[in-house]
């Protein structure tokens, strides 16, 4: 047994939540709304360092425009678009016009991060929800996409970090 795998098998609980990946660079955004983009997030293929992780808290740079209302829901998905996991809901009425931290938790979660994978918003709301990004960087094996009748990959990052287990 690893270390971090000690503790459980023993009845210490869970494993501890560890940073496993970051890009903290800002610069651009992607923005969502009906009628528009409706659902956004980083796509991550094979070679990443995150593909078999099990993530169990995530944290995006969030913002509101104009009159945004509702939810948006943080979804772990496959390269089917399929839900694997949720790491819940942000109420637009907690966000505002100003690049924020946000952070959202599933510690329970045991789906791990495969080939074509993504951490996606999906928002339905008028006026705009958006994602940092990273303006000028890019990164091998992952990049932020977004989804309006079929997916489209964009050369560039999303603003993020990822707790979770390591593969």
């Amino acid at each position: 047994l690893s270390k971090k795998d000690f503790g459980v098998a023993f009845g210490g609980g869970t494993p501890t939540s560890e940073l496993l990946w970051e890009q903290t660079e800002t610069g651009e955004s992607e923005g969502l709304s009906t009628g528009d983009v409706i659902i956004a997030g980083e796509l991550f293929e094979t070679g990443h360092t995150l593909i078999g992780a099990t993530p169990t808290k995530i944290i995006f740079s969030l913002k509101k425009t104009g009159s945004a209302s509702g939810t948006a829901e943080l979804k772990l998905i496959n390269s089917s678009s399929v839900e694997k996991a949720s790491f819940g809901t942000v109420d637009m009425d907690d966000l505002d016009g100003t690049f924020t931290e946000t952070t959202l938790e599933n510690a329970s979660n045991t789906e791990t991060i495969a080939d074509g994978d993504r951490l996606a918003w999906y928002y339905g709301g008028a006026q705009h929800f958006y994602i940092e990004l990273c303006g000028t960087c890019t990164e091998s094996n992952t990049n932020e996409s977004y989804y309006i009748s079929s997916w489209v990959n964009r050369s560039t990052v999303c603003t993020m970090k990822v707790y979770g287990t390591a593969a």
